[in-house]
């Protein structure tokens, strides 16, 4: 099961911190998903960061939705949670071009691309959908996501991300933080935090060489006050169902509902999200 911790971090306690490991989320995902290890990074900060991103929402109907469309060859990317356990994610292309970066790294942003658009859909049971947008800035999905905030919801926020795939193209480790400022902030406290992602490496780093997230927490907020007032599991969840399909299904205009079942027998509703699929015969 993954893991995340809710914290409010310096003396003002203004400063919010989630922060998750989803090794076992991503494992889910790529093996639904059959993605070479370069699309599985791509699928496992997306996944992950859209878990954070739902973190923020106090409404127990919260909905999100998060894509990115690149011009890479991996195609659209979209992950999606809610706040009773639903997490998923899907993407058009598993096995785009794999490029590895001058330091050895898998090059994400070559595989999503640099130029496209990120965008984001929030709804629950009292809040009607509604979609905001921002250009992607390098396809490497941290800096994307922390850009949106900045330029569509105009708030201070910012993610690390990442996803260790291991010689065996295996994940080995994956997770992530946001940080979210919030009104009244103390300075002290906001440059103390801001040193400390300045001074951070990279995510994976801290995963590969801590057991836990609240010695990761020591870890990269060396000397800060904290205080962690949330924490739960989670794991990949597919809410499609029966009922699902059949809108669907129903949503198929009858006629060629029934070409379909006359030349081949049945029709199929296939779930792009978990690989599930619904037959109908008639």
């Amino acid at each position: 099961m993954a893991n995340y911790l809710k914290v409010l971090l310096g003396n003002s306690e203004k400063i919010l911190l989630y922060i998750t490991d989803t090794k076992d989320v991503v494992k889910r995902a790529s093996k639904l998903h059959n993605t070479n290890p370069v699309a599985t990074a791509a699928i496992g900060r997306l996944i992950t960061g859209t878990k954070l991103m739902i973190l923020s929402h106090k409404e127990d109907s919260a909905r999100i939705s998060v894509s990115i469309n690149g011009n890479g060859e991996i195609g659209k990317l979209i992950a999606f949670a809610d706040n009773i356990g639903t997490l998923k994610v899907k993407l058009d292309n598993p096995n785009p071009e794999m490029k590895i970066t001058e330091n050895g790294k898998l090059d994400v942003g070559y595989a999503v691309g640099k130029e496209g658009f990120v965008s984001v859909t929030r709804d629950s049971d009292t809040i009607k959908p509604y979609t905001s947008q921002t250009k992607l800035v390098s396809g490497e999905i941290a800096e994307d996501l922390t850009y949106y905030y900045a330029d569509s919801e105009q708030q201070g926020c910012a993610f690390s991300l990442g996803v260790f795939i291991n010689a065996e193209a295996e994940v080995d480790k994956a997770g992530g933080m946001m940080l979210h400022v919030l009104p009244d902030c103390d300075e002290k406290d906001l440059d103390n935090v801001e040193n400390a992602m300045q001074n951070a490496k990279a995510f994976t780093e801290y995963l590969k060489n801590y057991n836990n997230l609240e010695d990761i927490i020591n870890a990269i907020f060396t000397n800060i006050h904290y205080k962690i007032i949330d924490s739960s599991v989670f794991e990949y969840s597919c809410d499609c169902s029966e009922w699902r399909a059949k809108r669907a299904y129903d949503s198929i205009e009858k006629s060629e509902r029934d070409q379909i079942i006359k030349e081949d027998g049945n029709l199929t509703i296939h779930c792009d999200y978990c690989g599930k699929d619904y037959v109908f015969k008639k």
